[in-house]
């Protein structure tokens, strides 16, 4: 398709497409390898939207990264129109870069960022801590804060993304943000309407709090935890968002409303000491007060301090740890997976009305198989299929030898018998495999015969 930019008139033709959302799609631009183009989906180009995002465009805050040749906020650079309508943006294109979120679980790091350790973490939330802190500097606000609005590339240097949903100063006008995702949301923003509120830095930085919290933590939400008396909800809400909205943070006992941490977290006490203290100020003093809840700047100042203190595990030089912690948190969260209480397997019942089958016999052997792979069982004793089809090819044999008419006339019976038993149903003796033996030895057996009544009464 072509399209115009509305402020050179230059055409432009986009070509492959990149990802596809409830707003829009997003495509390459043929050549400018470095753009994109988002066009809009016909019922969000709204005249709201185009004031929007020609505010956007004219008051682009300066981005120091990109003389270093990194984009840290993904700005809008220009509106594309079709037919003389507003149909979308362009923008720069974020490569070589992968969703934030896969920094979280080791399974996930160690696939998409192998090699990164407890530095890049630090050095990731620090770098995002820079970018928002850009933001807020000129009077902008992100609102829907999470990490999906967030890219991260091999040298943990990050992007902003989708900054046409941030709330933006414009001259004169605040242009709202109306979404969000509760697990980010402040507890005083619970329940009310975005759209009809202007957003504030206090409120960014709760959900700033929340993503820092969970790269340090294993992804494990800070006010995620186990429930008094086992209960799996509290007041019909998730249990985290139930607990954002009391102000219980688990992983301080005393503030906790007595929810525990998960067993399988981290210890909150193995991050380092001047962090607690920030996320204690986020989500416990901050509940009350939101003006308390640590800048941007400050998460970027104590992340930079903990990851110039963390040191090396003696006992294995990919892990690194807080200085003031005597026990290295990886080699803890290791021994809890290595001796973690094994998981049972399943057990099976006949089906109603089925007829009963013998449990199969255990396998002589066992072995390791990868995962998502199936094993089945095989029984170590002979399954009736091969007694029966030896027995047919004994009897031919014996039969043959004293009434050769008759006997041959019974052995062919025998066997078709035998075989039309086993054919009619493969899995009634422990298994296809052996039921294909049995059918094998069964057609020997019945073309033995065959065969001995034409060399005796043919030739």
């Amino acid at each position: 398709m072509m399209y115009t930019v509305q402020s050179t008139g230059q055409s432009i033709v986009t070509n492959t497409e990149l990802g596809r959302g409830g707003e829009g799609v997003v495509y390459t631009i043929d050549g400018q390898p470095n753009t994109v183009a988002k066009i809009y989906h016909a019922n969000h180009r709204a005249p709201e939207k185009e004031t929007k995002l020609k505010s956007m465009v004219l008051y682009t805050p300066q981005d120091n990264m990109r003389v270093h040749g990194h984009i840290s906020i993904a700005w809008p650079q220009g509106i594309l129109l079709e037919n003389g309508n507003f149909a979308g943006l362009l923008m720069p294109k974020i490569a070589q870069s992968k969703a934030f979120f896969n920094l979280y679980l080791p399974r996930l790091r160690n696939k998409h960022f192998p090699g990164f350790d407890f530095r890049h973490l630090h050095r990731a939330g620090a770098n995002v801590a820079a970018a928002v802190a850009k933001l807020h500097h000129v009077g902008h606000v992100v609102g829907d804060m999470n990490e999906k609005n967030i890219k991260v590339n091999q040298q943990a240097l990050v992007t902003l993304v989708d900054c046409d949903s941030f709330q933006v100063k414009g001259p004169g006008r605040v242009f709202r943000c109306p979404v969000g995702v509760p697990d980010y949301t402040p507890p005083e923003l619970q329940g009310i309407r975005l759209d009809s509120i202007d957003r504030t830095p206090e409120h960014d930085r709760f959900g700033l709090a929340v993503i820092i919290f969970k790269l340090l933590m294993q992804g494990f939400h800070p006010f995620t935890g186990k429930p008094p008396q086992g209960q799996l909800l509290v007041s019909g809400e998730k249990i985290d968002i139930s607990n954002i909205r009391n102000g219980y943070f688990p992983f301080i006992p005393s503030k906790s409303g007595s929810f525990t941490p998960p067993p399988a977290a981290p210890r909150f006490r193995s991050i380092h000491p001047p962090l607690q203290t920030l996320f204690e100020r986020a989500f416990v003093a901050g509940y009350k007060n939101p003006a308390l809840r640590p800048s941007a700047l400050e998460w970027y100042a104590a992340l930079d301090e903990a990851e110039a203190d963390l040191i090396i595990c003696p006992r294995n030089s990919q892990h690194y740890h807080a200085r003031h912690d005597g026990n290295c948190r990886w080699c803890e969260l290791e021994h809890k997976q290595n001796n973690a209480s094994p998981v049972p397997l399943q057990k099976a019942l006949q089906p109603v009305g089925a007829p009963a089958v013998a449990p199969p016999q255990p396998a002589a052997v066992t072995t390791q198989a990868a995962p998502g792979t199936q094993v089945q069982a095989v029984s170590s004793s002979i399954p009736f299929s091969v007694h029966l089809g030896f027995l047919v090819t004994f009897a031919s044999l014996f039969i043959n030898s004293y009434i050769p008419f008759v006997g041959n006339i019974v052995a062919i019976m025998l066997s078709h018998m035998g075989l039309n038993r086993i054919t009619d149903n493969p899995t009634e003796y422990h298994g296809e495999i052996y039921a294909d033996i049995g059918v094998t030895v069964s057609w020997t057996a019945a073309i033995y015969t065959a065969y001995e009544f034409v060399r005796v009464y043919f030739f």
